[in-house]
């Protein structure tokens, strides 16, 4: 039987360094991330490296300017499900994966069970999306949306140091 090997890797403060200038630059030379962490590149490419490994990293992607792309909308929906077991979170959460549309979604707690962003090119491709879903055998109690009227705060970047610095 194989024994399979994990990675464990520390996250000291070099490696916090590494995830945070990876975080706002993923395309940065190894040349330029050892330097700012003040590493060797060898060193430097090998700490990434375990870092992907150890699930640390997911993936590497750019953050896009829709509105440069073409016209779009954005919705955020509130959906509760009738029913709570296993098998129709299951269900409904693959639904909303094979949904490109549907750019982020999560699981919550209160009087909603997920909230779902979606990203549309109009109001009618949204309408025609909702309405797939709730004529989909997803079990969807209600579904509440809401139109996006400006983006405040987008996304950027999760707060390494706040999370690994210990109090």
């Amino acid at each position: 039987m194989a024994i399979e090997r994990r990675f464990m890797t520390k996250l000291d403060r070099i490696n916090v360094s590494i995830l945070k200038n990876l975080q706002f630059n993923a395309r940065v030379s190894n040349l330029d991330l050892a330097d700012k962490v003040g590493l060797s590149q060898s060193p430097c490419l090998q700490r990434v490296r375990n870092l992907e490994k150890g699930g640390f990293i997911r993936r590497y992607l750019s953050l896009l300017n829709i509105d440069k792309i073409g016209p779009n909308v954005q919705f955020i929906a509130l959906i509760s499900l009738r029913s709570h077991s296993s098998a129709t979170y299951r269900k409904f959460e693959s639904s909303i994966r094979a949904m490109p549309e549907i750019v982020s979604c999560y699981q919550v707690s209160g009087e909603n069970d997920y909230v779902a962003h979606f990203v549309c090119r109009d109001p009618a491709a949204f309408k025609k999306l909702a309405q797939e879903l709730l004529d989909s055998n997803l079990d969807i109690r209600s579904f509440t949306s809401q139109i996006v009227l400006e983006e405040v705060k987008a996304f950027a970047g999760y707060p390494i140091e706040s999370l690994t610095l210990q109090p």
